[in-house]
């Protein structure tokens, strides 16, 4: 199994490098905190701004890769032949979403530092935003599972991009609207967002949470299973 990861996390690397367009979309976080630091410079809680915007893109932005990444295996029918080589579907989704993941990470770590924000509860802010990016990271592979060309995949990904970046900002304005947002996989984040040091990991939303992770990794096992029953 590790042999198994290992090799295709080095496959994984070579396409995102050989991928202009996929190693921008890693880039997107750092490049729009520098664009918003230099036009809210002025702004009093500018960083705070900053900082709690590009937290909640970031599982959009560089979660995009994967669509783009398992479509184009798909089209090149590299995927048909993982599969029937006797790569399991947990081998093949965690190759396919360590890489964005860690990425995530990196930035979850490294923005509070760049931006001079201070986090006093870390163990809930890196828990709820990479569990949150999990998620996603795995909507976008059922996304990507589910089409068969990049173009197909690109578009389908979009409503899942769009509404990793708006819903929380929608919900600070709407209390109805943040109520039926902490049942979706965003429903941690946007009370974390509201809440702050003060929210805790035995929370309702963080709960909500961790079922759409469950249900998202079973219909994304399924997926594979499926395609590799179909070759």
């Amino acid at each position: 199994m590790f042999k198994q990861l290992k090799a295709l996390l080095w496959s994984r690397k070579e396409l995102l490098l050989a991928n202009k367009q996929n190693s921008i979309a890693l880039l997107f976080p750092l490049i729009f905190t520098a664009i918003y630091s230099f036009m809210y410079k002025d702004m009093p809680d500018g960083n705070q701004f900053i900082f709690m915007f590009t937290t909640a893109t970031l599982s959009g932005m560089v979660g995009m890769i994967l669509p783009i990444t398992v479509s184009e295996e798909d089209e090149k029918h590299n995927q048909r032949s993982l599969l029937l080589s006797g790569v399991t579907y947990e081998v093949y989704l965690l190759a396919n979403i360590i890489i964005p993941l860690v990425v995530i990470i990196l930035y979850l770590l490294t923005l509070p530092l760049l931006l001079r924000v201070g986090l006093t509860n870390w163990l809930a802010y890196l828990a709820v935003n990479i569990v949150t990016s999990f998620v996603i990271l795995t909507l976008y592979m059922i996304v990507a599972l589910l089409c068969d060309t990049q173009s197909k995949a690109s578009l389908a990904a979009m409503p899942v991009m769009f509404a990793t970046m708006l819903l929380p900002m929608l919900a600070m304005g709407d209390e109805g609207l943040a109520k039926m947002i902490h049942y979706t996989p965003l429903g941690a984040y946007t009370k974390w967002n509201v809440e702050g040091a003060e929210y805790v990991l035995t929370d309702k939303t963080f709960l909500i949470l961790l079922v759409w992770l469950v249900l998202a990794l079973l219909i994304a096992g399924a997926l594979i299973r499926r395609k590799k029953v179909k070759e």
